[in-house]
């Protein structure tokens, strides 16, 4: 046994490069002189379009009723009341004969 393992026995140790510099950009000048129009302002135009109305219906032509509702409401309606089930109630008592043996072990 000379100490190595199998992991410095196998693995290859490469040489390490010294890091180079990244080369220096020149310095990029200005494609066309700036004329204050963004993209924005170029490709989206605004046209002139006439105003819609409202989209609300004019208040002459809903008028709300002053009179009691006659009729049955929608609550009322769908959502009818079901009996309940009556529920029974079981009570399991102990039985005796296990309690009386479990005692008289324990003594």
């Amino acid at each position: 046994f000379d100490g190595n393992t199998s992991y410095k026995n196998d693995y290859v140790k490469h040489p390490i490069r010294s890091r180079s510099a990244a080369p220096a950009k020149a310095p990029r000048g200005m494609p066309a002189p700036f004329e204050g129009a963004s993209t924005y302002n170029t490709d989206f135009q605004k046209y002139n379009t006439p105003r819609t109305g409202p989209a609300k219906p004019y208040p002459s032509t809903l008028r709300p009723d002053s009179g009691p509702f006659e009729g049955t409401p929608e609550y009322k309606r769908e959502y009818v009341k079901h009996p309940l089930e009556e529920k029974v109630m079981v009570h399991l008592e102990p039985e005796l004969r296990r309690i009386r043996t479990a005692s008289l072990d324990r003594t």
